[in-house]
């Protein structure tokens, strides 16, 4: 397949090669391909192999191709580059020779200058601009991500022209409901290809980024270009408020996650619109039981048997009433702020936690 696909190209600049019609050895593979390097009309043959994830985990390449491209690449015959998101000896389940003959090269996201002069470069190819402040917004959106930036771009402009009139702030409500169609298969398939232990820390980042124990899984997150680094704060932020917007909506191991509420299980730590909400470990308990059960309306009696009964008292309980309930949950809207409305009481009932159907 290979052979064909370098025959087909070499067709292109002017070369025929024969090849036969049976599987070719890789002594055969070798001398065919010579016959355009070592040419006095010499060609360079590069292969380029994307998405190497997916082949470094097929034992059949790994055991028999690997091998033949190494020793190919050695000689001079091929330049192989690949591309992944992770280094070549973290892809495969086993460690080939193949891998150390690469040099790794990161690819970083853009900073704001380079992002500006993408934007500039295809705005004037499509003869178009964006206001000053609908511009900073679609450069937010795109997070420095070459990719997404363009992405951001064309569905604004798509959204400008037909508006009719330029961009205003009002209009990044519609804009990013467009975009989350088509940037969340890609959003997907990075949080698939995180371990559990990635999952957690990305989700939990406001509280995660400055532990020294996740020192180890930050750096893979920054290298997946998933986070990066705020040059006021030396914080780290989500690549994109899109992307920050999709994490929000999985499920994460040790994280309850009901927005704009975060709550951090191991460390107890509760957050608030990403930023950190102090809570009593009461109080954090009480909203991690409304958290994990929101979308249904929970009885004053089983808030106060499941969150605010001593150990001692759940095996013999007994419903005493609703005191330490309502003194709880006048500590808890206290500490909320103007999020208090978010804890409703259906009379007679319970309490349940609200989340609009848009966030």
């Amino acid at each position: 397949m290979i052979l064909k696909e370098v025959a087909e190209r070499a067709v292109q600049m002017g070369r025929h090669l024969a090849i036969p019609g049976h599987p070719v050895s890789y002594l055969d593979f070798k001398d065919i391909l010579r016959g355009l390097t070592d040419s006095d009309e010499k060609l360079n043959v590069v292969l380029l192999l994307d998405e190497f994830e997916s082949l470094s985990n097929n034992r059949e390449l790994t055991s028999k191709l690997y091998p033949g491209l190494r020793a190919l690449a050695q000689e001079s015959v091929v330049t192989c580059l690949t591309v992944s998101q992770r280094s070549l000896a973290d892809c495969s389940e086993e460690y080939s020779p193949f891998f150390n003959i690469f040099v790794p090269l990161k690819v970083g996201l853009f900073d704001e200058s380079e992002s500006r002069g993408l934007m500039e470069h295809y705005l004037s190819r499509a003869q178009a601009t964006f206001p000053p402040e609908a511009l900073n917004g679609i450069l937010e959106l795109g997070g420095g991500h070459p990719f997404f930036l363009q992405v951001v771009a064309y569905s604004a402009l798509e959204l400008q022209r037909v508006k009719g009139t330029p961009l205003e702030s009002k209009d990044f409500r519609i804009l990013n409901q467009t975009l989350r169609g088509h940037v969340e298969s890609h959003f997907d398939y990075y949080w698939k290809h995180l371990t559990p232990q990635e999952q957690y820390v990305l989700a939990a980042l406001p509280a995660t980024q400055s532990a020294e124990a996740h020192r180890e899984q930050l750096k893979v997150l920054a290298d997946l270009c998933l986070i990066a680094k705020e040059e006021d704060t030396g914080g780290y932020r989500y690549l994109t408020p899109l992307f920050r917007d999709f994490v929000r909506r999985q499920k994460a191991p040790d994280v309850l996650q009901a927005d704009p509420f975060v709550l951090v299980v191991p460390l107890k730590s509760a957050l608030l619109r990403e930023r950190p909400l102090p809570l009593s470990p009461r109080l954090f308990a009480f909203l991690s039981y409304l958290v994990e059960h929101r979308g249904r309306v929970v009885s004053n009696e089983e808030l106060d048997r499941e969150v605010l009964a001593p150990p001692e008292e759940r095996q013999q309980y007994q419903y005493m009433g609703d005191d330490r309930l309502k003194s709880t949950i006048r500590e808890l809207r206290r500490a909320l702020g103007e999020e208090a409305n978010r804890i409703v009481n259906k009379w007679g009932v319970g309490y349940t936690l609200e989340i609009p159907p848009e966030e």
